[in-house]
């Protein structure tokens, strides 16, 4: 399992990095940190909000793709910029890149190379 953060300073917030063998290793630690459960049948990533300034966008390792990842980072971007009201587009993709950049970093330097 590969666990990182980062902030996004310019919206207070942090963002939580999971690449996970499978999602039921996802469904564990939800159920350990929150008490709670997230439903992972047939999900090969996911995003959500731990409280107000902290976001978990995960993925399922074998299933990890450019385009599984790019599908997860506008969903954390929606939800951060909705999160605080911010609609216009420019603040968004500004975000979505940003967040692209970091994820990718992350990734590489743990050795992974997205082929897909």
């Amino acid at each position: 399992m590969i666990r990182a953060k980062f902030k996004v300073a310019v919206y207070d917030v942090t963002v939580v990095i999971l690449v996970l063998p499978n999602m039921i290793d996802l469904e564990k630690i939800v159920l350990k940190k929150t008490k709670s459960s997230i439903d992972t049948d047939r999900v090969e990533g996911i995003t959500f909000a731990w409280g107000n300034s902290e976001y978990v966008v995960a993925f399922e390792q074998d299933k990890l793709s450019h385009n599984l990842i790019n599908h997860e980072l506008f969903h954390l971007t929606k939800s951060i910029t909705e999160h605080i009201d911010i609609t216009d587009e420019e603040s968004q993709a500004w975000l979505m890149g940003f967040l692209s950049e970091n994820v990718y970093r992350v990734l590489k330097k743990k050795g992974f190379t997205i082929e897909k």
